[in-house]
């Protein structure tokens, strides 16, 4: 189970929550490839979503999508020039905290090689519970004798 605490950025930025309903037209923009899906997908579709706004520009977003009735699975975007000042490490712990609230258990995946992903999950209260290792068949590839 994710722990933690909302952890407040250096930013002054307003948020606004978006329900599986507001989000369909968010795919149309395509700047949210990890917190969003590419489009509808009705076996694990995106349900909730939170951005952060500097005026009118969406600076982040953390999105969350039903991978199962009671796994959410969370990801975040944060624009290049606002990364670094823990917008990301803050949606995610906000929308951690609302699917918690909702009887739901959030989860956060990332590649073993996003260092900087994996430090906005364990600082927004996640831990590593399981690792994914995956081989690729190449070909003309002779291992040594």
């Amino acid at each position: 189970m994710p722990i933690g605490q909302v952890k407040k950025t250096g930013l002054s930025c307003h948020l606004k929550w978006f329900e599986q309903h507001e989000i369909l037209p968010l795919y149309k923009a395509g700047q949210f490839p990890n917190a969003l899906c590419a489009r509808f997908i009705p076996e694990r579709p995106d349900v909730l979503a939170v951005a952060a706004y500097d005026g009118s520009k969406i600076i982040g977003m953390a999105g969350a999508s039903a991978d199962t009735p009671i796994m959410w699975q969370i990801g975040i975007d944060v624009e290049k020039n606002y990364r670094g000042r823990g917008v990301g490490t803050y949606l995610v712990t906000l929308l951690k905290n609302e699917i918690i609230n909702r009887g739901k258990l959030p989860f956060y995946g990332t590649s073993l090689s996003n260092l900087h992903s994996w430090n906005i999950a364990i600082n927004s209260g996640f831990i590593p519970a399981w690792l994914e290792v995956e081989t690729v068949e190449q070909e003309n590839y002779y291992p040594c004798n």
